[in-house]
């Protein structure tokens, strides 16, 4: 039989290379772009002028199909290219080239630079039109269809430095899509702030912007921090968050409005989805990874708006996210709903033993216990060191309101005896804290409960310092008190440590009198507990002023900005009366009810203290600053501060102050100067939820002017509010 001959030399195809692009118009900002190699064989890829250090690749070398990823630097110079080789390392003759050239930022005005013009916008001054004949050069950072945004705007960045993003708005709907390049006139556009805070360009006409040659850029997401969120320096800008999820009790819920997501430290991020977004109603994905979108706000509060479904890249597995808080804390006492079986909206209540929470504790009792849902790991633990004769009158019971006072912990039998019982707060530190902390709440009771308290610190469990007292005057029984009791520590706490705080019966004398509390009183912890520290921060005064304020020596009260949902009606509690205050902290201000917050003050006073929220009434206040003696001459100046209006946390339907107060305050001009021709001015504009910044105009004022900021007085209505970083220059 005759051998078969086979022939081993089999014609292999030709190494081959394709792209999907050969050239690159690249913007002047920081930008990647992919290009799609269709290959048959080995390659490498080779930039040829060596000066091209701004151009970077990835992969450099590979074998068959590949996405390569060209990534160029900012260019502030001029323009500038590059050539771009990938060769078959099988064949050498086979090459491609891929043309890069960079356009130069130019004479364009930078996003930053625009952003800077809205010191431009007050209450009074809502709107600011731009003269400067200049234009801006942007890319567009949201999508075009399904946007995840509010009607009518799309979002623009020209870098990656924090404040390069800006919302646009037109009057025709807008198809401009993610990565596209626009160029934007700014002669006659308006910058505004829209309803939830947000900077906004309105160009003079939708027909001025006008989409550059640079090709579609895949514009890749700025990495930020926790501290960088909250800071709001990234506004309307693409960023990332490395490692979150969402938290547990979202993983049922579907992504529409606000979504809670948390890092690994259990640092918190608010997810929005606008009713428009192409996702809108999906499922809240139940994995961990890294979550894109645009840095915005949504009633003032910062949010993430992600641009598509791709920026959810959460397939990984579900972490374990650290316990423990970071300053200021609030333990809120929020209830549900109408019913005290409802229980509390931030807390689960629950005993030791892990049975159901039980309100009549029969002997030995089983310790109940109310958890916050936030994950940081506090608790609040009942300690009592007998049971009563009497078992509905032994325990702790959550009530909505009791005799006109609202979210109230009742306290059933302080036992008469030592060692008495007491309210054990953990506090899991997630943070390096150090110095002095302030320990904000609010006691009461009844006539047959223990009259005063002490409040005690620990950093293990065992060794206690007295940090001070809770004394309830005689006889003021179910009216609220409201205390700040300073924590020191003598060493620094680093994060994992853990700080306990408790609230200790003092001794057995009762409210209604000085005989002895006895069983069937009720203690009551009211509304909420905070734990806050004062800042160290600075507010910074444009050089040459001729007077600033800004209250940053001032500390009391609890923080009204940490608003009222969860402080309920402990944001009433405000600090020492000016007529309290040191010299120092006075700096040569006077006034008459004026009292201190932390880092700023209160104008206008409702005596709070022992008195029950339906029978409040208002006293108008007055704050006076010192005379201008800078001034060498009679001189016309411009005022700026930041103001903010009051309004109750009560939840009681009869509180007096119920409708929220004034929202205009006044201005006189005191010792020479007019204020709008005349010598005062009413002010309208504040709102209940933050600062707002405002601006005036003196003319001829002298080195004897003084300002003097106070309210109208309104007959059976409220004038409380706040005031913040007065700042005075020559005009």
């Amino acid at each position: 039989m005759a051998a078969a001959c086979v022939n081993q030399d089999v014609d292999l195809p030709n190494a081959s290379l394709r792209a999907d692009k050969t050239q690159i118009a690249a913007p002047a900002m920081e930008s990647d772009f992919t290009v799609a190699l269709k290959a048959n064989c080995n390659w490498q890829v080779v930039i040829e002028d060596e000066d091209a250090q701004w151009l970077s690749i990835s992969p450099k070398t590979g074998l068959g199909n590949a996405d390569i990823v060209l990534s160029l630097m900012p260019n502030t110079s001029t323009v500038r290219d590059a050539e771009v080789t990938i060769r078959s390392t099988d064949d050498p003759s086979q090459t491609l080239t891929v043309f890069v050239k960079q356009s130069a930022h130019g004479s364009y005005l930078t996003i930053a630079e625009l952003r800077s013009l809205a010191s431009n916008l007050t209450v009074g001054t809502p709107e600011y039109t731009i003269t400067e004949d200049k234009k801006i050069c942007a890319i567009v950072n949201t999508a075009a269809i399904g946007a995840n945004l509010p009607g009518g705007v799309f979002g623009i960045q020209d870098a990656k430095e924090p404040g390069s993003g800006i919302l646009v708005r037109t009057e025709e709907l807008s198809w401009n899509d993610f990565g596209e390049e626009l160029e934007i006139p700014v002669k006659g556009a308006v910058l505004t702030r829209d309803e939830n805070g947000i900077l906004e360009l309105q160009p003079a006409a939708d027909a001025a912007i006008v989409r550059t040659e640079t090709s579609n850029v895949q514009l890749s997401p700025v990495v930020i921090s926790h501290a960088d969120y909250v800071a709001k320096t990234y506004e309307s800008m693409y960023v990332a968050l490395e490692t979150v999820q969402a938290v547990a009790t979202e993983l049922t819920a579907t992504m529409d409005g606000r979504v809670e997501f948390q890092d690994e430290d259990n640092e918190r991020y608010a997810v929005y989805t606008w009713s428009g977004a192409a996702f809108v109603g999906a499922a809240v994905p139940t994995g961990s990874g890294r979550l894109a979108g645009i840095a915005s706000l949504v009633e003032g509060e910062e949010v993430l708006l992600p641009v598509t479904a791709e920026d959810f890249a959460l397939s990984g597995n579900r972490f374990g996210a650290a316990s423990g808080i970071r300053l200021p804390y609030i333990f809120s006492f929020k209830a549900k709903g109408a019913s005290d079986a409802d229980g509390m909206y931030y807390n689960t209540m629950r005993m030791s033993d892990g049975s159901t929470w039980t309100n009549f504790l029969s002997a030995p009792p089983a310790k109940q216990i109310v958890e916050p849902n936030d994950g940081s790991g506090v608790t609040m633990t009942f300690y009592r060191s007998k049971a009563s004769s009497n078992g509905k009158n032994n325990g702790v019971r959550f009530r909505v309101n009791a005799d006109k006072l609202d979210n109230i912990f009742s306290l059933q039998l302080w036992d008469t005896g030592n060692p008495y019982p007491y309210v054990l707060l953990t506090y899991p530190i997630a943070e390096t804290v150090s110095g002095t902390l302030w320990l904000s709440c609010s006691v009461t009771g009844t006539n047959y409960a223990p009259r005063n308290y002490t409040v005690q610190s620990s950093t293990d469990n065992t060794l206690w310092e007295t940090c001070g007292d809770l004394l309830i005057p005689s006889g003021m029984r179910n009216v609220p008190h409201f205390f700040s009791v300073p924590v020191t520590l003598h060493e620094t706490l680093r994060k994992g440590s853990t700080l306990y705080i408790r609230i200790m019966q003092k001794e057995d004398i009762r409210i209604g009198g000085d005989t002895k509390a006895t069983e069937g009183g009720e203690g009551r912890l009211h509304a909420a507990i905070v734990l806050d520290r004062p800042s160290s921060d600075l507010t910074t005064f444009p050089a040459g002023a001729i007077y600033t304020e800004g209250f940053d020596r001032i500390y009391g009260g609890v923080d009204y900005l940490l608003g009222s949902d969860k402080l309920v009606n402990m944001n009433v509690f405000s600090g020492d009366d000016i007529s309290n205050w040191n010299e120092e902290e006075k700096g040569g201000l006077t006034g008459e009810n004026v009292s201190a917050r932390p880092g700023y003050v209160q104008i206008g006073h409702a005596p709070f203290q022992a008195t029950l929220p339906n029978a409040l009434s208002c006293q108008v206040g007055q704050l006076t600053t010192p005379a201008l003696s800078a001034l060498a001459e009679a001189t016309d100046i411009e005022v700026t501060l930041k103001a903010m209006a009051y309004k109750t946390g009560s939840m009681m339907a009869d509180a007096a102050d119920k409708k929220g107060d004034m929202t205009s305050f006044k201005v006189e001009v005191i010792g020479g100067g007019t204020i709008d021709g005349g010598t005062s001015k009413v002010i309208s504009g504040m709102n209940y939820q933050s600062f707002s910044d405002f601006r005036f105009l003196v003319n001829g004022a002298t080195s004897a002017t003084q300002l003097r900021f106070t309210s109208e007085a309104a007959e059976g209505g409220f004038t409380r509010w706040f005031l913040d970083d007065i700042c005075v220059v020559k005009r």
